[in-house]
């Protein structure tokens, strides 16, 4: 009896784990095919030149600070820059389509 007690407990572990890795499958799928796409836009745009056609705008706007300073030392100038970007953005709008 306490043979297959045991046995009936661990064919519900295995049975619990298999259940278990089959729900997750379609969350690692998502999940390899997201980082997949995210390397792919790391490479820039893709495309066949012969065979794509496309009407893109590509919207770029930020917000940057200069400041420069000058110090003169025994009739030396000195120039000192400093530049902060607050943000940069990038938006692209339009259409690209590959044919034969």
């Amino acid at each position: 009896m306490l043979k297959a007690q045991t046995s009936l407990e661990f064919a519900m572990v295995i049975i619990c784990l298999a259940l278990a890795l089959a729900a997750m499958q379609v969350y690692m799928k998502q999940g390899i095919q997201g980082r997949l796409r995210t390397e792919a836009d790391q490479l820039g745009q893709q495309y066949e030149p012969r065979k794509t056609t496309s009407d893109m705008t590509l919207e770029i706007s930020g917000h940057t600070i200069t400041n420069v300073w000058t110090n003169q030392i025994n009739d030396i100038s000195y120039t000192t820059t400093n530049t902060l970007i607050d943000y940069d953005t990038e938006h692209r709008y339009g259409s690209e389509s590959i044919g034969n």
